[in-house]
């Protein structure tokens, strides 16, 4: 990856395999309706539908839950939601493994209703984890990120109980009569198509492949709805959707492990999670992507080298001196990591520029909070990590950057990396000036107490530091 790869605009971009993704199965579909459509099943068919399906889609629910945990860990609602989809598929599927008609079961509509519902949910969670999480609906969807994985996880398998245990339920549903099957088939395709443009849109901007692996999902899981909706059960064309299946889901986890699992196991970020220590917390909670956006960063910009890790401990610091919750201190330890992320967007010359920038470039240089907005937008970032990242340039009188925001309208969070941002800008050697000593930083801060900072943050910032530096691991000294 190189910096350059960060924007839409220097990339060409082919549209080719995008449009492979839904043509080859599409075309398969017809080929195997239009010739194969009255291939018989055997007993031996049943008995390996009922194995190979219910045991798959188990295992899928179960690792769906375990990347839905680390999700909550990594504090990305795009992952818990991703991970509610799966859940979904896999749980509700299984359903119409183990129903299969003639092995344990008779002929009833419970493998035909969990392979309808097993696409609608699925659809329904990928569709809404595409949206912008500064949304309203993602919001409120964010602090409840846990009680949400838990409870509908709860409710899929009592739903599979209530099915397994009362048929009657199933065939009550008439889930294949007019004008139902045709209804949640439209609402089905509807939310895949949301899903799988809204994903194209985001591969096109970052090029990971958990982006492009969820558009084809979605593309898939559409072509799924139209195989149930057109094929004879038990033919050729029939087969095609359970392929389908196994080809999204395996996509999506390849895409996650991608992008969060290279260089830490799974069982590190989930069991950070409980780890009393916001420090490790930290450490344990950044994927590997963000690590390279991180080193990409101070690539671009040397003179910033540790600053990120070191401007997320002083917030640390400070979030502890204030009393604030464990929640709150992951939100600014994350936040601080990557609070200077958009800077990526912003030309080397301008950065490492000597002397003092002119109008212009100074216009530049204050869209890299908004681009890093938009940028940890497009990976699941929780409302508040994306509110410290646009506003840790806003000031207390409100003539900061980019929305001019005043007072108590700066959420907290980003008032305290405010603090933070500057003191290490100042005690850090820049392109343009040696780096300054602790008292001399802390005592600039204490200048701009109700001008550029919360007085009530400076003064708890000043009591912490009036000794000396917060002191720093040996890795991050400068």
């Amino acid at each position: 990856m190189t910096t350059s790869q960060l924007t839409l605009e220097h990339r060409p971009f082919s549209f080719v395999p995008a449009v492979l993704v839904g043509v080859i199965p599409l075309a398969i579909l017809i080929f195997l309706l239009v010739g194969y459509s009255d291939v018989p099943h055997h007993v031996h068919t049943i008995a390996q539908h009922f194995y190979i399906v219910s045991i798959a889609s188990l295992l899928a629910g179960v690792v769906s839950l375990i990347v839905g945990v680390a999700g909550i860990r990594l504090r990305n609602l795009q992952v818990v939601l991703l991970a509610l989809a799966f859940i979904s598929l896999g749980i509700i599927f299984a359903m119409h493994g183990i129903a299969t008609p003639g092995y344990i079961y008779g002929n009833t509509q419970i493998s035909g209703v969990a392979a309808v519902l097993s696409l609608l949910f699925p659809c329904f969670w990928l569709a809404l984890s595409s949206l912008d999480p500064h949304l309203p609906i993602m919001r409120w969807l964010a602090p409840r990120a846990t009680l949400l994985l838990w409870t509908w996880t709860a409710g899929v398998l009592a739903f599979d109980a209530l099915l397994l245990s009362m048929p009657n339920v199933a065939d009550a549903l008439q889930v294949f009569t007019f004008p139902v099957f045709p209804f949640v088939a439209l609402l089905t395709l509807s939310f895949a198509g949301v899903a799988a443009w809204r994903f194209l849109q985001s591969y096109r901007y970052t090029r990971i492949t958990l982006h492009f692996a969820l558009f084809a999902a979605a593309i898939w899981l559409m072509i799924s709805m139209l195989t149930i909706w057109l094929s004879p059960t038990w033919s050729l064309a029939w087969w095609e959707y359970h392929v389908l299946f196994l080809l999204a889901i395996g996509g999506v986890l390849v895409g996650l492990y991608q992008l969060y699992g290279r260089k830490a196991s799974l069982a590190v970020i989930i069991g950070g999670h409980w780890n009393p220590d916001p420090v490790a917390r930290l450490e344990s909670a950044i994927s590997p992507h963000i690590r390279e956006l991180l080193e990409l960063t101070e690539k671009h910009d040397p003179y910033t080298g540790g600053h990120n890790y070191r401007v997320a401990l002083y917030a640390l610091e400070l979030g502890k001196a204030m009393s604030l919750s464990p929640e709150k201190l992951r939100i600014l330890a994350q936040a601080g990591v990557v609070h200077d992320i958009g800077k990526l967007e912003i030309p080397y010359a301008i950065l490492n520029k000597p002397g003092k920038l002119d109008p212009d470039e100074r216009q530049i240089i204050e869209q890299h909070p908004v681009a890093g907005w938009m940028y940890c937008s497009r990976f699941g970032f929780m409302p508040e990590e994306l509110e410290v990242i646009r506003h840790h340039h806003e000031k207390w009188d409100g003539t900061g950057y980019p929305d001019h925001l005043a007072g108590a309208n700066i959420p907290l969070l980003a008032r305290i990396t405010a603090i933070a941002d500057v003191y290490d800008a100042l005690t850090s050697k820049r392109s343009y000036r040696e780096p300054w000593d602790h008292f001399r930083a802390r005592d600039f801060l204490l200048e701009g107490a109700g001008t550029h900072f919360d007085p009530e943050c400076l003064n708890i910032w000043a009591s912490i530091t009036e000794k000396g530096p917060i002191e720093l691991p040996p890795e991050l000294e400068r």
